[in-house]
């Protein structure tokens, strides 16, 4: 995971002209808080030096009591996907990791929530050539 940062930096430059053209897609709802994924900002990149597939999309955490919102890059590795299991990260626009949790499928956490909408979007646009992703 050395060099996701550069990745993460090259996604949020590809996909930042695109934040305001595309719609966000609601996935989890709090009392306090809403999460989204952006359409079409799914990615998937081999990152060579660590032999590894990452899955990336842009996710926004909107904060209702503050009207506070937040853009990230939210990433699960292909591994952790196929275990069920693993890390989630999410980077800021400069790709740095500013969060790193565990998920499960089996719970029920944002973090699981949201990395398991990642991993069957990913992993179904790896196997099905026509599969559109998120």
């Amino acid at each position: 995971m050395k060099h996701l940062k550069w990745t993460i930096t090259l996604l949020l430059l590809v996909v930042s002209e695109l934040i305001f053209a595309q719609e966000w897609i609601p996935i989890v709802k709090t009392d306090k808080s809403s999460f989204y994924i952006l359409e079409q900002s799914l990615r998937i990149n081999k990152i060579q030096q660590d032999n590894e597939y990452i899955f990336m999309v842009l996710g926004k955490h909107a904060t209702e009591s503050t009207a506070d919102t937040e853009v990230n890059a939210w990433i699960v590795t292909a591994g952790d996907c196929l275990k069920k299991q693993g890390t989630f990260y999410m980077a800021d626009k400069n790709g740095k990791i500013v969060l790193k949790t565990e998920f499960s499928f089996a719970s029920n956490t944002i973090s699981s929530i949201i990395s398991k909408i990642i991993c069957t979007t990913a992993l179904d646009v790896l196997t099905k050539p026509n599969s559109v992703g998120i």
